[in-house]
């Protein structure tokens, strides 16, 4: 009775703990969040969103990734209504579970570790920023950690209920972003290191078991020893002569998965002496499709994969493959083809192009950022974490004070993985920081949990007093640059993770729009400048207003009666006097603006001399660190020009004031 108390008392606390660290999350991911302005990428999610939500139906588009979080916004939609809150809810939700989700790995590290890393993932500034923002890399994330926590659970007790939910959270995050491919490399490599370990010890073992010395073999020898002991366990477990866990998770990866990675024998094609191209670069073709000559190739080729699939998964798993097999092809269908609604174009385009669109982006090199990327911004937002991750990683391997679990081990390989994956990738994004910030918060979460576990038991209260208010001051500090970045500078760059976003100004021209068009007795004529895609994110901001849009860098305004005109800078000099005269003097307004990259490309070793032998500088970044200061009036920015009449409302222009 007394065990049942104690237990029932147990549970009690960890919900309320862990409800606790879920009520702040959710409040710093909710509160304020319709506030700042629709980035560009976001209004492109959420307008098409709306447009499913009004009954236009959908239609796979690989620019915008997969088409899952455009579904279930439209469900927020329909339920709440289409506002930009609503738009941002999916992505609050899915961060706000994102928190709680450590518990599920109660079964693999401690309960203060699980603590641990739940609190940092609630204060990260990286990761709420990009929860409260319509992206779809808080999904991803959900995703991917809901997947490790399944794989875990199967690899401790081999139950193939796991193996059902898996496939469920591989369709998920296959309908979700392109990024699904890294991860089940990741995952697969990892899998595949523990299997040729197993090999190395197995061949050991016949070694040792023919009184052979192991160190007199040639590295030849060796090598092929390993691989034969290594393609032995594999033999063996498809066959079913013999389980490794490790094995059957990577048939599963790979099996289920296989024709999805159809389109990277494009990249192999590329380097044969033959006219195919199974990842076009050109419009026309549409780009990551095959070209018109290729498609016969690209059929036989998924075909081909599909076949080697059923019949490595059949003879591993039998029915359970088949039922998993099932579950995965279904959910993946359903969202590609937007509940049937486009059955064959999805179908095809989800297929190839939703990977192939992506190989021919990887040689774009979009955002051209330095290899020393995320080294800067990581250090800018999530610096403890870095440190911990970095410590961790040498303390479990070198030191061993605390003996590292194989999943401690797995935290180190997806933190360091994570780091060389993105780095290398030739795109680099501020929200891509997202992926490299998981897996380290749950090594150094780990760690702190360890530590904290170790110091208890040895009966150090002043060691542990210690690293407790260490561990107090490193969450105030992330929880101050949490409330810099998202209530103070949320859509002003002079955060270097608020990314080519849109002025606030347009969410003020947009609310001075809408009253002018509702409280005008008579019909209005509004015309957007659509050139250097201006038109985003006034259609979703004027979603339910009689706009016209045009590209004033290639047309002429044929509307003489216009009541407002909003022209992108370049194209001001074009207007004929008897337009501009219709109005009163044009306000000026950044219409997109970035931070000044400047401050950290081309940083060289006199860059880090100077740094550190001048006084000023050292203030400077500090300053910058903790406030944010000291990059205003380098802000570059993109600028329109708004034409009105005299009935217009006022409208304020706050960008003057902030760069």
């Amino acid at each position: 009775m007394n065990k049942f108390f104690n237990t029932f008392s147990l549970i009690k606390k960890e919900f309320l703990i862990f409800s606790s660290i879920f009520l702040i999350s959710l409040f710093l991911r909710l509160f304020d969040v319709s506030s700042r302005a629709m980035h560009h990428d976001e209004s492109l999610h959420v307008f098409y969103s709306w447009k499913l939500f009004e009954g236009l139906g959908y239609s796979h588009n690989p620019m915008m990734h997969g088409p899952l979080q455009m579904e279930l916004t439209s469900i927020f939609f329909s339920i709440m209504g289409d506002s930009d809150l609503s738009g941002r809810l999916l992505y609050v939700a899915c961060g706000s579970l994102l928190v709680i989700m450590p518990y599920f790995l109660i079964k693999h590290i401690n309960l203060i570790s699980c603590i641990m890393i739940s609190l940092f993932l609630a204060v990260s500034p990286t990761i709420v920023y990009f929860s409260r923002f319509a992206r779809n890399d808080v999904l991803m994330n959900l995703f991917s950690v809901i997947l490790i926590i399944l794989i875990w659970n199967y690899l401790s007790n081999r139950n193939s209920k796991n193996l059902y939910f898996i496939s469920l959270i591989l369709a998920l995050i296959y309908g979700t972003k392109e990024s699904s491919y890294l991860i089940i490399f990741m995952l697969v490599s990892y899998n595949l290191l523990n299997i040729v370990y197993l090999g190395y010890f197995h061949f050991k073992m016949k070694i040792y078991s023919n009184y052979l010395i192991f160190s007199e073999l040639t590295l030849i020898q060796i090598i092929s020893g390993i691989y034969v002991e290594t393609i032995n366990i594999f033999k063996n477990s498809i066959t079913n002569k013999s389980n490794n866990n490790y094995v059957s998770i990577s048939i599963l990866l790979i099996t289920i998965t296989l024709p999805l990675w159809a389109a990277f024998s494009g990249i192999i094609f590329n380097f044969l002496p033959l006219e195919i191209n199974l990842v076009s670069s050109e419009i026309n073709s549409g780009i990551g499709l095959p070209d018109e000559k290729s498609r016969g190739f690209a059929i036989i080729i998924t075909g081909l994969l599909f076949l080697t699939s059923i019949l490595i998964g059949v003879r591993w798993g039998q029915l359970v493959w088949i039922k998993c097999s099932i579950i995965f092809w279904v959910i993946w269908v359903i969202i590609y083809t937007t509940f049937f609604t486009n059955i064959t174009d999805g179908i095809y385009k989800g297929l190839w192009q939703s990977l192939g669109y992506w190989i021919v982006q990887q040689g774009e090199g979009r955002g051209n950022q330095p290899v020393y990327y995320y080294l800067i911004l990581g250090s800018i937002y999530e610096l403890a974490v870095i440190i911990l991750s970095v410590a961790a990683a040498i303390y479990y391997i070198k030191i061993k004070k605390i003996h590292p679990t194989d999943f401690t081990y797995f935290l180190i390989f997806w933190a360091v993985s994570s780091w060389i994956i993105y780095t290398l990738a030739s795109e680099k994004m501020p929200w891509l920081l997202f992926n490299i910030t998981v897996p380290m918060i749950f090594l150094s979460g780990k760690f702190l949990g360890d530590l904290l576990t170790a110091l208890n038991l040895k009966r150090k209260p002043v060691y542990m007093s210690i690293l407790v208010s260490a561990i107090c001051i490193i969450l105030t500090f992330n929880l101050w640059i949490t409330y810099r970045v998202n209530f103070i500078n949320s859509d002003i760059p002079k955060e270097m993770l608020v990314y080519t976003q849109t002025s606030p100004d347009l969410k003020s021209i947009s609310n001075a729009i809408h009253t002018y068009q509702n409280s005008s007795n008579q019909d209005t004529n509004i015309l957007i400048d659509t050139t250097s895609g201006f038109v985003w994110p006034w259609v979703w901001y004027l979603r339910d207003n009689n706009i016209s849009y045009k590209n004033l860098k290639s047309e002429n305004i044929d509307q003489i009666d216009l009541d407002v005109l909003i022209v992108h800078s370049m194209n001001v000099s074009k207007l004929p006097s008897k337009i501009k005269n219709q109005f009163q003097d044009p306000v000026i307004f950044p219409h997109r603006w970035w931070f000044p990259e400047s401050t950290y490309r081309n940083i060289n070793a006199n860059t880090i001399t100077n740094l550190i032998t001048e006084p000023e500088r050292i203030y400077k970044l500090f300053d910058y660190l903790i406030f944010a200061n000291g990059v205003s009036g380098k802000i570059g920015s993109e600028n329109a020009y708004l034409y009105f009449k005299e009935d217009f409302p006022n409208v304020k222009i706050i960008s003057q004031n902030l760069k």
